[in-house]
């Protein structure tokens, strides 16, 4: 007998690795692996006392948890992006992206 929670978050994860979600979450993902290097690390250590997660596979929820911090250090991306840098750009719409607000209630039903 399967338990319900492991069903739900199999289900949750197709829908993830949909084309157009796993694209969006791969872009995601690299711009949270950008903001662990060395210098983007201290500088948010230093001003939000907090560091860029990401998501794995064998942990539930930690694409939430990559998402959510990320959302976290939104003005320290646009900062960055207005001044010149493009790898942590983001256009507005994908900040409002949908995907940010799916992710934050699946978790609550974990």
């Amino acid at each position: 007998m399967r338990c319900s929670i492991h069903t739900l978050q199999l289900a949750i994860w197709d829908g993830l690795n949909k084309n157009h979600a796993k694209t969006f979450i791969t872009k995601l993902r690299d711009i949270a692996t950008k903001l662990r290097t060395p210098t983007f690390r201290s500088v948010l250590e230093r001003k939000y006392r907090l560091t860029q997660s990401l998501d794995t596979v064998t942990r539930w929820g930690s694409t939430f948890d990559m998402v959510d911090s990320l959302l976290k250090f939104k003005d320290y991306c646009e900062q960055v992006t207005a001044a010149g840098a493009t790898d942590l750009m983001l256009y507005p719409m994908e900040w409002r992206h949908k995907i940010y607000e799916i992710l934050p209630n699946q978790k609550k039903q974990l």
